[in-house]
């Protein structure tokens, strides 16, 4: 597929779900659906490119598509453009959009970080870190992350700062946790730590973030937080 088909077959698929969605506001797609002709990373480019360039969805995520917890779908927020951008790309008459300007630049948009320009909207969430003390679980917009070990270092400094979001926790009051609970000293660096944990690029340099003498960690994070920042949005989320 050329990048203008792939495009064109995201919009198809979004305006066909949006019929059959109770609220024209929120349509959610099963993951197979975008994923039977292009891979996940290629719907996530896509899909950052019509919210942060075309402006026509406001945010997506991925999240559980029901309450049984088994089938991942993409979430999406439409706005106002989409009507207009979607009958403008299928009848050939969408010069006005960046997207079909030509293929060369469409291909290097799809190549390309996707970075973040402020809306109306700036300040819904966007990703989600949830911990799941009782089986150990981290998890981002309900994708399993990293689970682990009970009773570990890695585990009792995690929970320790989930407990404190957005406080930078000083690498000895973090060592004084490990202590109490393990009758031993914090012997790894908090940079190690986040990556043993999952945490590691654009995805740590989000939610936890560290230095030689403290970490901070953050669970909510909205389109204001993102914009300014160089973010390769795709790589944020679990791989599935």
């Amino acid at each position: 597929m050329t990048p203008r088909e792939k495009i064109l077959f995201i919009l198809e698929e979004i305006f066909k779900h949006r019929k059959l969605a109770l609220s024209e506001e929120l349509i959610i797609i099963k993951c197979h659906d975008l994923e039977k002709k292009l891979d996940a990373d290629e719907v996530s480019s896509i899909l950052n490119k019509l919210m942060c360039v075309e402006k026509v969805i406001n945010l997506y995520y991925l999240g559980y598509f029901d309450d049984s917890n088994n089938e991942l779908a993409y979430k999406i927020q439409l706005t106002p453009k989409f009507e207009q951008c979607y009958y403008g790309a299928v009848t050939g008459k969408g010069s006005d959009l960046k997207s079909f300007r030509d293929n060369s630049s469409l291909d290097a948009i799809l190549k390309s970080n996707s970075k973040i320009s402020e809306t109306e909207d700036d300040n819904e969430i966007l990703y989600e870190l949830k911990y799941h003390d009782l089986y150990c679980q981290i998890s981002i917009n309900g994708i399993l992350l990293k689970n682990p070990q009970y009773g570990a270092v890695n585990s009792i400094v995690f929970e320790y700062l989930y407990n404190k979001p957005d406080k930078d926790v000083s690498f000895n009051e973090l060592n004084e946790v490990v202590k109490a609970n393990l009758d031993k000293n914090l012997d790894k660096p908090l940079k190690k730590i986040a990556h043993e944990l999952g945490f590691v690029g654009d995805r740590k340099k989000l939610f936890f973030i560290t230095t030689k003498n403290s970490a901070r960690l953050r669970t909510k994070i909205t389109k204001k937080d993102l914009i300014g920042l160089n973010i390769d949005i795709s790589k944020i989320l679990p791989k599935k």
